[in-house]
C-alpha cells in the first residue's frame, strides 16, 4: 500500500504540527492499533492517558489526538492498515521537523482533552460503515472479452504473513498473493472475533477467491467474505 502524491500532500499538511517531542506516543498509536485494531479504542485510552500526564505530554496526546479523530471523520470505514501507515508517516515528518520551539508546550489548561467528545457516535458510524461494507453482495465478475482468464478457485486456503502483511492464497497445488490493498479489504470486512481468531491462527479455510492469470503466476482479483471458516 502507497499513498498518491495528493493523499502525501494532504498528510504532510496534517503532520506539520507535530515534532520531535510527539514521536513517542505517535509510536504508541501505531502499536495500540497494530495489536488491538479499533482505532476509537484507541481515541479512549488516549483521553484516559491524558489525565495521568504533565502538560508538554497531553499537549502531545491531544495533537494526536485530535488528528485521529479528524481523520476517522472524514472516512468512517478507513482500515487500520491504512492509518498505521499514516501514522508511520506522521513520525517520519516528526522527526524531520524537529525539536518543538521551547513555549510551544506546557499552555494546556484545566478543561480537559481536546478530543474525545463524540467517542459514541464516532464508534456507532464506524460500526455502522463497516457492517454495510461485510454485508454488501458479492457477486462474480461478468464474464467479458477482458477478462476471460479469471478462475474461480471455490474452497481456496488463505494464509496470513504479519511480517510482509501478506496474504497468501492456496488452491489445489496452485497459489497467489494479496498485497496491504486487499489484505487491507478482506481483514476489515471481518467480524472483529473472526479476525482476532484468523490473526492469531494465521489461517482460513473454505474462501472463494476469484484470481486471473497473467503469464505463469495469478493475480487476485477478490475475495469471497462468504464461508470463511478459520
Amino acid at each position: 500500500m502507497s499513498l498518491t502524491s495528493k493523499e502525501m500532500k494532504q498528510l504532510e499538511q496534517e503532520g506539520a504540527q507535530f515534532r520531535e517531542n510527539d514521536i513517542t506516543f505517535l509510536a504508541q498509536a501505531q502499536k495500540a492499533l497494530d495489536m488491538h485494531g479499533d482505532p476509537v479504542d484507541l481515541l479512549e485510552l488516549f483521553k484516559v492517558m491524558w489525565n495521568d500526564k504533565r502538560p508538554h505530554e497531553r499537549e502531545a496526546l491531544d495533537r494526536i489526538g485530535c488528528w485521529l479523530e479528524g481523520r476517522l471523520s472524514r472516512e468512517f470505514g478507513v482500515g487500520r492498515a491504512r492509518l498505521l501507515l499514516e501514522l508511520g508517516w506522521l513520525k517520519r515528518l516528526a522527526r524531520i521537523h524537529g525539536p518543538a520551539p521551547k513555549d510551544r508546550d506546557g499552555a494546556q489548561g484545566a478543561k480537559g482533552a481536546a478530543f474525545g467528545r463524540s467517542l459514541a457516535d464516532l464508534r456507532r458510524r464506524r460500526q455502522q460503515v463497516l457492517i454495510a461494507h461485510a454485508s454488501r453482495p458479492v457477486l462474480p465478475p461478468a464474464r467479458t472479452a477482458s477478462n476471460t482468464d479469471e478462475q474461480t478457485w471455490e474452497g481456496a486456503t488463505l494464509r496470513w504473513n504479519p511480517g510482509s502483511k501478506e496474504l497468501t492464497v492456496q488452491w489445489q497445488g496452485k497459489s497467489a498473493t494479496a498485497r496491504l490493498g486487499l489484505a487491507e479489504k478482506a481483514l476489515e470486512a471481518l467480524p472483529a472475533e473472526r479476525r482476532k481468531a484468523f490473526l492469531s491462527k494465521k489461517e482460513l479455510r473454505g474462501v472463494t477467491v476469484y484470481v486471473r492469470a497473467e503469464g505463469n503466476s495469478f493475480r487476485i482479483v477478490r475475495l469471497e467474505m462468504k464461508g470463511m471458516t478459520p
